[in-house]
């Protein structure tokens, strides 16, 4: 169901603003306002303006029975040009692991795409 989803999606949140807010010399932003920025597909150079940010990360959470797709986006929001992107399919099995996993896996992979491209400090949402 939908409810069911936009749980999975805020759980993925959960897990991944701590895995971000370590990283060093990045700030994140967050919170239920930036939720309802997001849901207005606005351009990522509006939404930087907006939440005065150098990055979007945005993602989703598809379910197909017990499979999901997990898909994460890193845009720079001075271009609106994708950086990273990457999508995760996984067995339902027990979420809180999956969430773990994935968060830790995506921290890892932005560390290393904001090292290829460095901003003074990176501010992410």
């Amino acid at each position: 169901s939908g409810q069911r989803q936009s749980h999975l999606c805020r759980g993925m949140t959960d897990e991944l603003l701590p895995h971000l807010r370590r990283m060093e010399d990045i700030t994140v932003t967050g919170g239920e306002w930036v939720r309802t920025l997001m849901t207005q597909n606005a351009d990522p150079r509006r939404l930087g303006r907006r939440l005065a940010v150098t990055y979007l990360l945005e993602g989703s959470v598809r379910r197909d029975g017990a499979r999901l797709r997990i898909a994460a986006r890193l845009a720079a929001t001075s271009d609106g040009f994708l950086i990273w992107a990457e999508e995760y399919d996984r067995e339902l099995l027990d979420i809180l692991d999956l969430q773990e996993e994935i968060a830790s896996t995506v921290a890892d992979a932005l560390r290393v795409a904001l090292t290829v491209r460095p901003a003074t400090t990176a501010r992410l949402r």
